[in-house]
């Protein structure tokens, strides 16, 4: 043994403690799992008898009692270090499940974590030695792979069927993809209500990567799916990066555990369909072979130019993580050839920025060229442009650092960083901060809500430059500190993952008879002829998005359509509904089909 890290054997006061602990934790799992109230209302202890609270506690102390005497048999005298963490885990997975919370999330984590370093610490020599071969690391990783895919694609796409998903984002691209199949182009109308290039919105070739997909199985749900298992994807690239830099399976089985698990990748994933989501691997991919050994240069320049210019292809603004990577290089790497590649990366990457955004800028609809607005919060006058806000933040550094630090940025940091450990501000590297440029630029300094909230797609991009900040963080020997980090990483970002996503859950909550509910509205729906055009409140866009006309309700609407779809399944839905109905009647409509409080169908 090394000396130092021996496995060290619990006093028996410890092991009473921790038995009580355990006890304790495991009726409360039970009483989670059989009490139906709310455990944050202090009400739900009503439901408690005391009597019977101090009876199972007794019983659990028991049977852990008999549990670790017979372990001792076995060897294992720290049996009651393994039941604490288990039970605190449990515990912790059962409260976060219930509750969307980062605040919630840190407490439980915090005390789940204190639990699993007692373990490491008690186990610190079998952790050293603990090891996996190649077969074991990929076998687990590709079983976690799939749990993972059935876990989110089962809720993802209950949204669809359960008519979560609205237009925007959702039906704008499954419209998309029928005219790309139809007729080549990634038309919309319901877009902007009017026939409309999604290209002079944002620019984004990359979409016709998956076509051919589209073309074998035309159907909205066929999106949903293609974009998890891209997302997913990226465990590969993470895998590879590992095995390239020589890090153990321990730690290789880690690292790819938390990029599956980090609540980033699984929160947005339920916000419907959207390019950014698709930098994830790309920019996975470009990292990987920027750092792999044993291609000729010119096999690795040209994987590097297929996959920077796949990057780029994403969206205008991917041109922001591709130039940090290539400045990233620039910097960061020894070798002449390596940053050689990062130049080129680099003034790449801005040529292309400048030519999308003057293109955008002359023949598209504004909008990538208005999202400067985003960043109101830096302008002194309406009529100041992206160098006025540059040199503003330059000229006042101190307003900029408050802009970064309000309440709900602040929460964003926790959910981004928290998962990880906080590992990628911990870098030895000043040049590895290059990569937490988009995460300043896009996610904190934006006054727009949705770029600092993991729940949307603006945090693909960055948090996938944390997730190699996380991976280089590793490099050098194989200690017990990183061991332990990545262990906790693992925990942490599990946790947080199912706290992220816990109103998701609530999806399987009386899955057949929501799906039974909605599969009338699915079948009324398809009574409407393909060729007609159409007018539909948000809910129903998706689901008759395969046609030329298809615009989403709105009172502004000034375009006149075969058909008004109207939703009718809550009470303020009823009421605005009524009011609808009456005036469209007027207008020459009439009812062509119903479904009370749930649908009701106008034709003209």
């Amino acid at each position: 043994m090394e000396t130092g890290i021996r496995d060290k054997a619990l006093s028996v006061w410890e092991r009473l403690l921790l038995r009580g602990i355990s006890s304790v934790l495991i009726v409360t799992v039970l009483n989670l799992l059989t009490i139906d109230s709310n455990w944050k209302e202090i009400s739900y202890t009503e439901n408690i008898s005391a009597v019977m609270w101090l009876i199972n506690v007794t019983i659990a102390f028991a049977v852990i009692s008999i549990i670790n005497i017979l372990l001792r048999m076995t060897g294992l005298y720290n049996a009651d270090a393994v039941i604490l963490f288990m039970s605190s885990l449990l515990t912790g997975l059962m409260m976060l499940i219930e509750a969307s919370d980062i605040y919630l999330s840190l407490i439980t984590v915090a005390f789940v974590l204190f639990c699993a370093g007692f373990l490491i610490k008690r186990f610190p020599y079998f952790i050293k030695r603990l090891s996996f071969s190649s077969t074991t690391v990929k076998l687990t990783l590709f079983g976690l792979f799939l749990l993972t895919f059935i876990y989110v694609g089962t809720l993802v796409v209950l949204r669809y069927f359960l008519f979560k998903t609205p237009n925007f984002d959702f039906g704008i691209f499954s419209q998309m993809f029928y005219y790309m199949k139809e007729t080549g182009l990634p038309m919309t109308t319901t877009e902007r209500n009017y026939y409309l290039s999604h290209f002079a919105i944002h620019f984004s070739p990359v979409f016709y990567l998956i076509l051919p997909v589209y073309f074998i199985f035309p159907h909205p749900v066929t999106l949903i799916v293609v974009q998890l298992l891209l997302v997913l994807s990226g465990a590969i690239p993470v895998y590879l990066m590992c095995k390239n830099k020589k890090y153990s399976g321990f730690i290789t089985l880690g690292i790819v555990a938390v990029f599956l698990l980090y609540p980033t990748m699984r929160s947005g994933l339920f916000y419907d369909f959207h390019e950014n989501k698709f930098l994830t691997p790309l920019l996975l991919w470009l990292l990987y072979f920027t750092e792999k050994e044993g291609l000729s240069l010119k096999a690795k320049n040209l994987l590097i130019a297929v996959f920077t210019l796949l990057s780029l292809m994403v969206k205008e603004d991917a041109a922001i993580y591709v130039a940090c990577i290539g400045l990233f290089m620039l910097v960061y790497k020894k070798g002449k050839n390596d940053r050689l590649t990062g130049l080129f990366i680099l003034l790449g990457a801005i040529i292309y920025f400048l030519i999308v955004y003057y293109l955008l800028g002359k023949y598209g609809a504004g909008s990538a060229i208005n999202s400067i607005g985003r960043y109101d919060n830096f302008f002194v006058s309406d009529n100041d442009g992206l160098l006025d806000m540059l040199m503003n933040i330059l000229k006042n550094p101190a307003y900029a650092i408050k802009q970064l630090l309000t309440a709900q940025k602040l929460e964003f940091v926790l959910w981004t960083m928290a998962p990880v450990l906080f590992v990628p501000l911990m870098s030895g590297n000043a040049a590895i901060y290059i990569l937490l440029i988009p995460y300043l630029v896009i996610n904190l300094l934006t006054n727009y809500g949705y770029q600092y909230d993991i729940g949307f797609q603006y945090t693909f991009g960055s948090c996938t430059l944390l997730i190699y900040m996380v991976i280089l963080w590793f490099e050098g020997e194989d200690t017990i500190k990183k061991r332990a980090a990545v262990i906790l990483m693992v925990i942490s970002s599990l946790l947080i993952s199912e706290n992220s996503i816990a109103s998701k859950n609530a999806y399987l909550d009386n899955v057949k008879e929501e799906l039974d509910y909605c599969a009338e509205i699915f079948e009324i729906l398809e009574t409407i002829p393909e060729d007609k055009s159409v007018c539909a409140d948000t809910w129903f866009v998706p689901a008759l998005s395969g046609r030329r006309e298809i615009y989403e309700y709105s009172e502004n609407l000034d375009i006149e359509t075969d058909f008004i779809v109207l939703d009718k399944r809550s009470k303020n839905a009823e009421e605005k509904s009524q009011k609808i109905v009456y005036e469209k009647l007027l207008e020459g409509y009439h009812v062509f089909g119903e479904i009370e409080e749930k649908i009701i169908i106008l034709e003209k």
